[in-house]
C-alpha cells in the first residue's frame, strides 16, 4: 500500500520538478559562462593596457633613436666640414710656403754656381747646407700637401701601362745616396722580366719614395731591401704586382703596428726627432695604395726590422680609388 502511494506521489511531482531543474542548470551554466567571459574580458583589457604601455615605450625608444641619429648626422656633417676646412687650409698654406721656398733653393743654387761672382769654399759649404735644409723642408711641405689633397678627395689619378719593376727601381735609386751616407746597403731585388700593370706612375713612385726613405731613416745599420714580384693571379686571371720594402732597423712593437698608419703618429718621438719627419709618410702611403686599388700591410718585431708590403692590381679600374681624375 505505502509503495503504491509513493510511486503515485513521485509520478505526480516529477513533471513539476523537471522544468525547475532544467532552468536551474541553465541558469548555472549561463552564470558560469558570464564569469568566464568577464574573466576573459578582464584579461583582454589587461593585455590591451600592457600592449599600450609597450607601444608607448617603443615610440619613446624610436623617438630617442631618431634624435640620436639626427644628432649623429649633424656631428658627422660638422666633422666632415671641419676636416675639409683643415685639408683646404693645409693645401693653401703648403702652396704659400712652397713658393718662397723654391726661390730660396733656386737662389742658393745660383750663388753656389758663382753666377753673381766668385765664392769661397766655406761659402759653398754654407750654401749647400741652406740648399739641403730647404729641400728637406720642401719635402715636408710636399708630404703635407699630398696628405691634404688625399684627405680632401682631390688627388688626381692618371693610370697608364708601365713596368712596375722599372718604376720601383728608378724611384729607389734616388735614395741610394741617402742610404750610403748612413752606411746602409740598398738592395734591389728585381725580377729579370717586366712586371706589367696599369696604374698611376707618379703615385707609385711616391709610395716607393715614402717607404724606402722611412726604412733608411729608422735603420741604423745593415740594409734596406726593395723587392718586386708579379703577384698571384686574381679572380680575373690577371696578375698584379707586389712590392716589399724590408729593413734591418729597430722594428715596431705589436701594440704600435696599427697606429703607425695614423696621421702624425710617431712610435718613438726621440728617434723621430733625430731622424726627422712629420709622421705622415706611412699614412699617405696607405692612402696611395688604396687610391691605386691595392693594400699596404706591415710585418715587424722589435729589434728584427720591418717589412712593408704593397699589393697592386694589374689594372687600376675606374672606381677602385677614393679619388677620381678631374675632368677639368
Amino acid at each position: 500500500m505505502l509503495t503504491a502511494i509513493a510511486s503515485v506521489s513521485t509520478a505526480a511531482v516529477m513533471p513539476t520538478l523537471a522544468p525547475r531543474v532544467r532552468a536551474t542548470v541553465r541558469d548555472a551554466r549561463l552564470a558560469r559562462e558570464r564569469e568566464i567571459a568577464a574573466a576573459r574580458g578582464d584579461a583582454l583589457e589587461e593585455a590591451n593596457d600592457e600592449l599600450s604601455r609597450l607601444n608607448a615605450s617603443l615610440q619613446e625608444a624610436l623617438a630617442a633613436a631618431e634624435a640620436a641619429r639626427h644628432a649623429a648626422e649633424v656631428e658627422r656633417a660638422r666633422a666632415e666640414a671641419a676636416n675639409r676646412a683643415k685639408s683646404d687650409f693645409l693645401a693653401v698654406m703648403s702652396h704659400e710656403l712652397r713658393t718662397p721656398l723654391n726661390a730660396v733653393v733656386g737662389y742658393a743654387e745660383l750663388l753656389a754656381l758663382g753666377v753673381t761672382g766668385p765664392i769661397t769654399p766655406a761659402q759653398v759649404a754654407q750654401l749647400e747646407r741652406i740648399r739641403g735644409s730647404a729641400q728637406h723642408l720642401r719635402g715636408v711641405i710636399d708630404q703635407i700637401l699630398h696628405f691634404a689633397r688625399i684627405e680632401a678627395g682631390r688627388e688626381p689619378l692618371h693610370p697608364e701601362p708601365l713596368d712596375a719593376a722599372a718604376e720601383v727601381r728608378d724611384a729607389a735609386e734616388l735614395l741610394r745616396p741617402l742610404a750610403e751616407r748612413k752606411g746602409l746597403a740598398l738592395v734591389l731585388d728585381l725580377p729579370p722580366a717586366a712586371v706589367p700593370i696599369a696604374t698611376d706612375a707618379r703615385l707609385l713612385r711616391q709610395a716607393v719614395l715614402n717607404l724606402v726613405s722611412n726604412a733608411v731613416k729608422y735603420t741604423a745599420a745593415g740594409s734596406v731591401t726593395v723587392r718586386v714580384r708579379a703577384a698571384a693571379s686574381d679572380a680575373s686571371g690577371t696578375a698584379g704586382a707586389r712590392l716589399d720594402v724590408e729593413d734591418t732597423g729597430v722594428g715596431i712593437a705589436p701594440e704600435d703596428q696599427a697606429r703607425v698608419f695614423d696621421p702624425f703618429w710617431q712610435a718613438a718621438p726621440a728617434l723621430t726627432r733625430e731622424a726627422g719627419g712629420t709622421g705622415l709618410g706611412l699614412s699617405v702611403t696607405r692612402q696611395i695604395a688604396a687610391l691605386l686599388g691595392g693594400t699596404l700591410t706591415l710585418e715587424s718585431a722589435p729589434g728584427r726590422g720591418s717589412r712593408f708590403t704593397v699589393h697592386l692590381p694589374a689594372v687600376l679600374a675606374p672606381g677602385d680609388g677614393a679619388a677620381e681624375t678631374p675632368t677639368a
